[in-house]
């Protein structure tokens, strides 16, 4: 019984270093999180980790301006092609009311 007992701590220590570790340092962090973890850096006074996660805040923000100015540029885009289909309406329009000018009846 006692066994057990060890093997089960044991087990409860190892998922809780792989959660830890997760959580941490999984794919879906934000960048407030890797802040703070270098605000926990400057008070344990360890700033081996500091260049690492200034890397990960810069990879960060660098995708998220991408990703602002993918966003504006598809907004220019589509305010181009609704431009474009009013044109190409107008353009349609003047081309019918020529044709039927020139119809003879």
């Amino acid at each position: 019984m006692r066994k057990n007992i060890g093997v089960f701590k044991s087990l409860v220590y190892f998922l809780n270093i792989i959660f830890y570790n997760y959580n941490m340092y999984g794919l879906n962090r934000y960048v407030c999180q890797v802040l703070e973890e270098m605000r926990t850096c400057t008070k344990t006074l360890n700033f081996a980790l500091i260049p690492s996660l200034v890397e990960e805040v810069q990879t960060m923000v660098n995708r998220m301006e991408m990703a602002l100015g993918d966003l504006k540029d598809l907004q220019e885009l589509k305010n181009e092609i609704s431009t474009k289909n009013k044109e190409l309406k107008k353009i349609n329009k003047e081309l019918e009311e020529k044709k039927a000018k020139n119809e003879p009846n």
